[in-house]
């Protein structure tokens, strides 16, 4: 199959498309086989790896709900070597071809930079450094909650490997959830105002916000219609929304002349032209999307 337009660079690892297997979710990679080509994938990002093998947590792990499925696995891996020894040849085996992001965590900092130097191989293309763990060292405290801690653990794994490092910033949920808790909370002050019923909140939603983040993120949304724009709102919008000023990255962007496509640089840079067909694609995808809409 030809993916030459989805083709990206993230971090400065080639990928074939920008969807990823994402860790605890794909296992090694391999486990997906029989499921589907690993060649088609754009990256494997190994489940949670540990200096030493782990059983995981005991009793019920996964549990199905109304609103989709609660798991409390326990990091359960083989440790870093094994894994090193019997599963990353495997896995270079099935996808030679395929960007493998190796997840990791560990107790201590030393134990983080030894992991790192160990994973430090041909066959990782890169590691994913997960500190969501306690600090044994310092009384259990998170990793990630403490900026010194994280800070020492990022030092130690770039002394030691010379891949690319990914450190995601510890916070409470995940970003989908955080996004669609944010809108819930607007809606439910929207409705405890009464400037607005259930059914016009949510075809507000579906027919405004809803329509263009079913092909845009709110990024991108920004870039498209400008930063200076946005900004001027925000001025006064922002503050009505529960926020003391506006945000410090959206006017440094504003400041430093990044409107988004009109002047090739926003929150995403823009080659030549390139701006051009995205405002394109969009109106082309706005179209047929409102095709199938309009007679519903």
């Amino acid at each position: 199959m030809n993916f030459e337009r989805l083709a990206t660079d993230f971090a400065g690892i080639k990928m074939k498309t920008p969807v990823m297997g994402a860790s605890g979710t794909f296992g090694f990679g391999i486990e997906y086989k029989d499921f589907l080509n690993l060649g088609d994938v754009g990256a494997i990002i190994s489940k949670g790896l540990t200096p030493l093998p782990r059983s995981g947590n005991n009793g019920v792990r996964v549990a199905e709900t109304p609103g989709g499925m609660l798991n409390c696995i326990g990091l359960e891996n083989p440790g870093i070597d094994v894994f090193l020894r019997d599963i990353l040849p495997k896995v270079r085996q099935e996808a030679p071809d395929t960007a493998f992001i190796a997840n990791f965590s560990a107790g201590t900092v030393e134990d983080y930079g030894m992991m790192a130097a160990k994973l430090d191989v041909d066959g990782v293309d890169g590691v994913e450094v997960n500190i969501s763990c306690p600090n044994v060292k310092e009384g259990g405290i998170v990793f990630g909650t403490d900026p010194r801690a994280a800070a020492a653990v990022t030092e130690a794994v770039k002394k030691n490997t010379k891949k690319p490092v990914i450190v995601k910033k510890d916070i409470l949920g995940i970003i989908g959830n955080r996004l669609q808790y944010a809108v819930l909370r607007e809606a439910l002050h929207i409705l405890e105002l009464g400037a607005a019923g259930p059914e016009e909140i949510d075809a507000a939603m579906k027919y405004g916000p809803g329509f263009r983040y079913s092909i845009l993120g709110p990024l991108e949304t920004v870039d498209l219609g400008g930063l200076d724009i946005f900004r001027s709102v925000s001025n006064y919008l922002f503050q009505d929304l529960g926020a003391e000023t506006v945000s410090p990255l959206l006017n440094q962007l504003a400041d430093q002349g990044r409107f988004g496509v009109k002047t090739g640089a926003g929150f995403y840079d823009y080659q030549p032209g390139q701006g051009e067909a995205k405002l394109r694609w969009r109106n082309d995808l706005f179209q047929k999307q409102w095709d199938l809409l309009k007679d519903e």
